[in-house]
Parts: C-alpha cells; structure tokens; sequence
C-alpha cells in the first residue's frame, strides 16, 4: 500500500504553473489505428530548456516534473493496451 505525500506549496505555484503553460507547445496527436482515437504527445524537451531559461528554473529539474506530470496524464488519456487472448 502506498501513501501519497502531499503536494508542497512550491510546487503548486511554480511548477504547476510552468507544467500548465507548456501544454501548448505540445505536438500534435497521433491517432489510434482503427478506431481514431487521440494520443496525446509528450511536452518536447526543448520547449521545457526554453521555458526554465526564460523564467530562471534549473532546466533538468523542470524536466523531471514536467516529464513526470505528463506521463500521468498522457496513461491517463492513452488507450488501453489490448489483450493478447483477444
């Protein structure tokens, strides 16, 4: 079983805030084959360096927060593998 820690204050501002604003220098959807449902693409490295450069953030860090927001919401809205037995 695991606990979940709360959500420091620095987070929620700063972090959340630059995770926020970069949702739009994602790339387009890819579409799932078939049934043409979206799959959302991962926020580029390289708009995450420009960010922390303009607003004075450790790049690697933003990185990691940002990487790691965005694989909870792109599992989230990703389709589900299918199953081998069909």
């Amino acid at each position: 079983m695991t606990t979940e820690r709360p959500v420091p204050k620095w987070f929620s501002s700063l972090y959340w805030t630059a995770y926020s604003d970069l949702q739009h220098e994602r790339p387009p959807n890819l579409y799932e084959k078939g049934t043409g449902k979206p799959i959302p693409q991962r926020i580029p490295w390289s708009a995450i360096a420009r960010y922390a450069e303009f607003h004075g953030i450790n790049v690697d860090e933003l990185k990691r927060i940002v990487w790691a927001c965005d694989s909870e919401f792109i599992g989230d809205i990703s389709p589900e593998p299918e199953n081998e037995d069909g």
